[in-house]
């Protein structure tokens, strides 16, 4: 009679622990938890609960960041964002034509609708100055444009910006980690050929989660772009900084749709250690009383809420927390925390912790266009806009095979040189400029402390010598949408602008929009190279075979030239949506927020990983630049966090014991109670443990459970100088308590030691979990590293 029992109860038993073996989670893990990735909304779930890592912002930084970060099972991850989860508006962040035609940039709840101060000096009023706000952040809702700056420009953080850095900020790491984070869809042969598309497999990533890939359906008047840049004597070439070419973009052409960072991070993503909560921003990060023995500030948490009144939560990180609000809200929150330039802090009721100059140093592409007409019969965008039967019919396309032209957007891209635009004059121009004038100039508008000055002369310095060169100073780009039925735009971006603006808090409400101030045009030399860039584009509009299909001048006209010109652009320009620098990773004796392993100078536990790190601009959209920041600032903090990672935290006994944050932080999630998982017994087995006692064999299933529960207390653990857990891998499925290191924080007060498994997590997404005893070397690279590089 109780064969059957038996039977059933050690199935229930073991069943459930081979089934966590093959889901790749260490079953002897006395503090393992089952929880469950999660995107919520409900703040209760999460508030006043204990995760290792908080990121604030779910934009490409953060979500990047995120996910890599939870590709250890170990390692609890929260991340907080401000706007919505994108079901609400699948089709507008989706289908790629809707970004330029019902785009969620402006007066949207997935952008942030904010303005600049009245510029000055360019049209003395507000810019708009849209950014992203939900899962995603900017690219869940941009032109989608996918790019990288030079060897040079990326060189230069590390080699003059930085010389002194511990990690190398360089094209050999950069262009590595943009490469882990992408995996190229190529077009098809008679797509390349048609409008010569040049083509580089070796340029882009193989198996990454973000896809980039080219428009399905191209116009074909774009099929004259290429040859008119031969025309003009340039190169074309794939990611080309100087010269023509037909850009990819954050696109999964296969499927016709945009790949973000919440696509390609988070919807496939099913690490159960993970967990985003939406609809809620980031407002404040809490500081410990004590400092660590270095002298520096210990984060504990994070304090976030939905809206201005509404009720404020608290969460703790164990370990960091990471700041990706992007090159706008990174400054803003580190400000109302405590951490900027103190006399604005004092000024707006904020108490000053560290003083630093976070949010100067902001920097930004600007741009304007020029419109011509065209020849009869040329199709362009603005069809999709004022044929309705045409725009049903091409969305039925996309409806039932991710096709036609609702898959287009704008990528027929170039970068010209200062010789370029300027020919002769181009040396003349450039020995004109007078850095400590200009440093002079600027720091009277914006009160610039000396150790931002002292960066501005060595970024100075090295734009001037990039002017002797052919790095792109002008971004064109092939806009498809004119202001007439029959008209195309050429939009001019200069890529490396002398005016340098600010990012500011106003008051101590964290929902009051910030006081942003790019400054547009505040260094005369800016206007003098856009001025250039004008007269470039008119020789560009009449070369052939583009001469051919364009004609008149509309905006601003052939007539407007010199001082006529330069008020037109002035008026017109705006931002091409590519602020960054206002964290900038630079030494902190010449302006700098964080170092380069992107931790805030005087914090022990507090990195910004986003766009606002990029100390300098670059000759590309920044998109491409950010997901690879994100990739290497995840690698950095595996790096420095290889112990905890690695090892389970012990006490001064050696024995490692529960804390509170190995409990709290899996709560979000509910998967499972305190009390269940402090017995060391899944969830799973204890539902098999029911299932035989229900047949009868409660007793029985008693006895084996304590049994079961004495042999696993009996084994004993190696002593803690015994490093065989480490060198023997885990093997067989073995769970040690020792071995490990006390959280080095923990003499700050306030801090957990959490016990942490040391087997990495299956939920890797492809990608480079932790090899063994990983070192980083003086060279800027891991030792053991395939890559050669972090």
């Amino acid at each position: 009679m109780l064969a059957l029992p038996i039977a059933l109860a050690i199935a229930a038993l073991t069943a459930p622990v081979a089934a966590d073996v093959a889901s790749g989670y260490n079953v002897h893990n006395p503090h393992r938890r089952l929880v469950q990735r999660s995107v919520t909304s409900d703040a209760a779930s999460v508030a006043k609960q204990t995760f290792d890592f908080v990121v604030v912002g779910g934009g490409i930084g953060g979500l990047v960041t995120g996910a890599r970060l939870a590709e250890w099972s170990n390692q609890t991850v929260l991340v907080l964002e401000a706007g919505g989860d994108g079901s609400d508006v699948v089709q507008q962040q989706s289908i790629p034509g809707f970004t330029y035609h019902r785009g969620l940039a402006y007066a949207s709840p997935y952008g942030w609708n904010y303005t600049t101060n009245v510029q000055s000096e360019a049209g003395n009023q507000p810019k708009a100055y849209p950014l992203g706000r939900g899962l995603g952040g900017s690219g869940a809702i941009n032109g989608m444009f996918w790019g990288k700056a030079s060897a040079a420009e990326y060189n230069s953080w590390s080699e003059t910006l930085f010389p002194e850095g511990k990690y190398k900020w360089n094209w050999e790491n950069m262009d590595a980690s943009i490469k882990k984070a992408t995996t190229l869809q190529q077009p098809p042969q008679e797509q390349k050929d048609q409008f010569q598309i040049p083509v580089d497999p070796a340029a882009h990533g193989t198996s990454g989660p973000l896809q980039i890939g080219w428009s399905k359906y191209m116009y074909p008047v774009i099929s004259n772009w290429i040859p008119t840049w031969k025309t003009m004597g340039l190169p074309v070439s794939d990611h080309s900084a100087d010269g023509g070419t037909i850009v990819p973009s954050t696109m999964d052409t296969a499927q016709g749709s945009r790949s973000d960072s919440r696509t390609a991070y988070i919807d496939k993503n099913t690490s159960p250690n993970l967990v985003v909560l939406t609809g809620h921003m980031g407002t404040k990060i809490i500081f410990s009383d004590n400092k660590d023995k270095n002298g520096n500030v210990v984060a504990t948490g994070v304090q976030f809420a939905a809206a201005d009144g509404a009720t404020t939560y608290t969460v703790t990180a164990n370990k960091e927390v990471i700041v990706s609000g992007g090159t706008i809200h990174s400054p803003k929150l580190l400000q109302l925390s405590g951490i900027g330039p103190k006399a604005h802090l004092e000024s707006q009721g904020v108490t000053s912790l560290i003083d630093l100059p976070v949010g100067f140093n902001l920097q930004d592409h600007v741009a304007t266009s020029m419109a011509f007409a065209t020849v009869d019969g040329v199709e362009t965008w603005g069809e999709l806009t004022t044929n309705a039967e045409l725009s049903a019919a091409e969305l039925a396309k996309w409806d039932a095979d991710r096709s036609g032209k609702w898959t287009y957007v704008n990528e027929a891209t170039g970068y010209v040189s200062m010789a370029d635009i300027a020919g002769e004059a181009a040396n003349t121009i450039t020995d004109a400029i007078d850095e400590s004038v200009l440093i002079a100039q600027l720091s009277g508008r914006h009160n610039i402390p000396a150790p931002v000055q002292k960066g501005m002369a060595t970024q100075f310095a090295l734009q001037k010598k990039w002017m002797k060169t052919n790095i792109g100073q002008i971004e064109i780009i092939l806009h498809m949408w004119g202001p007439t039925a029959n008209s195309l735009v050429l939009q001019c971006a200069l890529q490396h602008p002398f005016s340098r603006g600010t990012v500011m808090i106003n008051g101590t409400n964290p929902f009051n929009m910030p006081v942003i101030n790019p400054d547009y045009f505040s260094a005369s030399a800016d206007a003098t190279m856009m001025e250039h860039a004008h007269g470039w584009l008119r020789s560009f509009a009449t070369a052939k075979p583009m001469g051919d299909v364009l004609t008149a001048e509309l905006m601003p006209g052939a007539n407007v030239t010199g001082a006529a010109l330069q008020a037109s652009f002035r008026e017109s320009a705006g931002t091409e949506y590519h602020p960054l620098g206002t964290c900038a990773m630079l030494p902190q004796a010449e302006g700098g927020v964080v170092d380069t392993s992107l931790k805030v100078y005087g914090t022990a536990n507090v990195r910004v990983i986003d766009s606002s790190v990029i100390p300098m601009h670059i000759s590309s959209h920044t998109m491409g630049t950010t997901y690879g920041v994100a990739e290497f600032g995840a690698d950095i903090i595996k790096n420095e966090n290889t112990k905890d990672f690695l090892n389970p935290a012990v006490t001064s006994s050696g024995t490692a014991k529960p804390t509170a944050s190995s409990t709290a932080a899996t709560q979000p999630t509910g998967a499972a109670s305190a009390p269940a998982a402090e017995s060391g017994m899944s969830t799973g087995a204890k539902i098999g443990v029911g299932v035989g006692v229900g047949v009868g064999g409660a007793a029985l299933l008693g006895a084996i459970i304590f049994f079961v529960a004495r042999r696993k207390k009996e084994k004993a653990s190696p002593a803690a100088t015994d490093k065989s857990w480490y060198e023997n891998g885990q093997q067989n499925n073995q769970w040690s308590n020792d071995g490990g290191e006390a959280y080095p924080m923990n003499a700050a007060g306030n801090f957990h030691q959490r016990p942490l498994s040391h087997s990495g997590s299956v939920s890797t997404m492809a990608t480079a979990d932790l090899p063994a005893a990983r070192r980083y070397d003086d060279g800027g690279r891991y030792s053991n590293d395939s890559r050669g590089v972090l």
